[in-house]
């Protein structure tokens, strides 16, 4: 592996769609209500990629400096674990790539505001708290990752903070309805997030990493991810019952019949590591989910 090759592997492009979920579902809702630029929309999926791509590199880091990227991991080589790129120059990547951040969130701030008001300070601090929130995952001492907190902050920065905050730089407007949708893509992401504790229960629990898998054991974190599952159908629904227009609005659901497949796979599943390939599977499904969505709203 080149150190180009180690770069790009440290970006974890594949995390890139399911993070792009919820900035993509704002901004459809806003679409929806009759508010929309391109350029804004850009800006914001410009941001929260970039910020996905902070988390992956800051975690590569902290996992290797804690020991948890070894031999026993059952996923990916990582860029710091095989040497090929240096603690130091991780941490220089990291410091990068949060300057291209400020650049990107704060252009996209004054675009859509226009002015320092409440709502521009309220974002920016969400915004400087996803940047402490990315790097604080794995990195340093008391690493919220290692205390089983990842699933709660997944679910506010994955769900409910970049649909919003791409609803509101739309329309400079709030909606409480929006909510809804932010909760079902927020628990979708945390489902990938526990599928891939569950892939790493063994070496987790060997290096004292306590997700809340490692916390609450194997067969208690399938009952959580099934729950998962289902409150993200019935957000779903709940959230077309409200805003009922037309049947296209419905198409979303074919989504949950793959959802489904995936749980008895996972239920099937004897030995976890076996588990990898369903990351990809509902990480794909929650991006399908958002685009259906969206051509329900577009064709009502």
């Amino acid at each position: 592996m080149t150190k180009t090759q180690a770069w790009i592997r440290s970006f974890r492009l594949r995390t890139l769609p399911l993070s792009s979920a919820g900035a993509i579902l704002g901004a459809g809702l806003a679409f929806r209500d009759g508010n929309f630029s391109w350029f804004i929309a850009i800006l914001c999926l410009v941001t929260v990629l970039l910020l996905q791509i902070l988390a992956n590199m800051a975690n590569d880091l902290g996992d290797a400096e804690k020991g948890t990227d070894n031999e026993y991991r059952a996923g990916p080589l990582r860029s710091v674990q095989s040497g090929i790129i240096s603690p130091k120059e991780m941490r220089i990547g990291i410091v990068i790539c949060i300057i291209m951040i400020l650049a990107s969130g704060l252009s996209l701030l004054f675009y859509s505001f226009n002015t320092i008001n409440y709502a521009f300070i309220g974002i920016l601090l969400l915004g400087l708290a996803g940047i402490g929130a990315a790097i604080k995952y794995t990195v340093g001492r008391k690493a919220y990752g290692y205390y089983g907190l990842g699933d709660l902050f997944v679910f506010f920065f994955f769900g409910w903070i970049p649909v919003c905050i791409a609803y509101i730089v739309q329309t400079v407007d709030w909606n409480w309805e929006i909510l809804l949708p932010g909760l079902t893509v927020g628990l979708l992401s945390v489902a990938v997030l526990n599928l891939n504790n569950l892939r790493d229960f063994k070496n987790d629990k060997l290096c004292n990493k306590k997700t809340l898998v490692v916390n609450i054991g194997v067969y208690n974190s399938k009952i959580y991810h099934t729950i998962l599952l289902g409150m993200a159908l019935l957000s779903a629904v709940f959230y077309t019952i409200l805003t009922y227009q037309c049947t296209y609005q419905l198409l979303y659901l074919l989504v949950f019949i793959p959802l489904t497949i995936h749980l008895i796979r996972v239920w099937k599943t004897k030995q976890i590591k076996d588990l990898d390939p369903e990351l990809k599977k509902v990480a794909l499904s929650t991006v399908f989910l958002v685009v259906l969505w969206i051509t329900g709203f577009a064709l009502c």
